[in-house]
């Protein structure tokens, strides 16, 4: 019996090493042989799968380029930043660089829309609206969610490097007393701590409105407003103001 145990034991181990040696080599799991029976079986659909996604992922891409590209496309000109926005869960949100503005451009798309659309240009509101509402089943999502929608609204009416003066940024950029934001004109931090006031929301029966400042890449201050009603949930108003010039502040972040 002894003698037995060892023949098994002599024929089985160099085989096992041979199968751990192969995958070692080929990077590839253990094959199953009921798997290579099937041909391919349940992982092949799901590589299938995910290389059909990708292709889709990426002629969608290839369309946004075409549309608001002004140039050839480099390989940072197009971006996906749809995990950038937590509450996406619908459609998809791509950055695009225009050179003749040089700015971030927010396209965003639907699955029942026709094309991609930019949600940067002035005629807009509308398709941020459906976007948002999509997003959020129809219904304004309140006091719990309007932080996000500023800087969504912030993306893309003024861009994604500008940050919203809210007293998480002071929270953030107290280290230093702010002076890395006082190298501007303006050198009052008691102006700059007054600016940083937040998004401030108001509901009013079917009715919600957002204010919110913002300190934008040259340095000055814009005010964003926007407004829709609650059920359905639209938006029927965007206005962005300049209410410092360029140049008051300095802008040393990117983005928030």
């Amino acid at each position: 019996m002894k003698k037995s145990r060892l023949t098994v034991a002599t024929i089985v181990a160099p085989i096992a090493f041979v199968s751990m040696a192969s995958c070692v080599r080929t990077g590839a799991p253990p094959r199953d042989s009921a798997f290579d029976r099937e041909g391919g079986g349940e992982g092949a659909k799901v590589n299938e799968r995910r290389g059909a996604e990708m292709a889709k992922d990426e002629a969608e891409m290839d369309l946004v380029a075409k549309l608001f590209l002004t140039g050839p496309r480099g390989p940072r000109d197009v971006r996906d930043h749809t995990a950038s926005y937590s509450w996406v869960s619908t459609g998809r949100v791509y950055w695009v660089l225009d050179r003749k503005q040089n700015r971030r451009l927010v396209v965003a798309t639907l699955p029942d829309w026709q094309a991609p659309v930019c949600l940067s240009y002035a005629e807009s509101t509308h398709a941020i609206s459906a976007f948002l509402s999509s997003q959020f089943k129809g219904k304004f999502p309140g006091a719990g969610r309007v932080k996000e929608i500023a800087r969504f609204l912030k993306d893309a009416k003024v861009a994604p490097a500008a940050s919203v003066a809210s007293p998480e940024l002071l929270e953030r950029e107290k280290f230093d007393g702010f002076a890395s934001w006082l190298r501007g004109r303006e050198k009052d931090r008691a102006v700059f701590v007054a600016l940083c006031s937040g998004v401030q929301e108001y509901e009013i029966g079917n009715e919600w409105r957002i204010e919110f400042n913002v300190f934008n890449q040259l340095g000055g201050v814009n005010s964003v407003k926007a407004s829709g009603t609650v059920l359905p949930f639209t938006v029927q108003r965007i206005e962005v103001a300049e209410t410092r010039p360029p140049g008051e502040f300095s802008h040393p972040i990117t983005g928030n």
